[in-house]
């Protein structure tokens, strides 16, 4: 790294945010791991994550039905 003048960019310790002891609901596990559906739209999984861009942070949704992954819309969520 030093002979092609990069440097490593220091960052700060990982923060945990997430609460275990809380009091709210968990929900029921409907799906019992049986994964494989008889046909669409029976169980659809999605996930939610925050992205630090130049421009500020952007949230990713992500949303699958069975093996095709939805269209992704762009939305203009302001997180400060």
């Amino acid at each position: 790294m030093k002979l092609l003048g990069l440097k490593e960019k220091q960052r700060v310790a990982y923060k945990v945010t997430t609460m275990r002891k809380h009091s709210h609901a968990i929900a029921d596990n409907l799906l019992k791991r049986k994964f494989n559906r008889d046909r669409s739209n029976q169980a659809w999984a999605g996930d939610i994550t925050y992205l630090r861009t130049h421009q500020g942070w952007m949230i990713l949704f992500l949303s699958i039905e069975r093996i095709k992954i939805l269209p992704l819309e762009n939305s203009n969520i302001s997180l400060r």
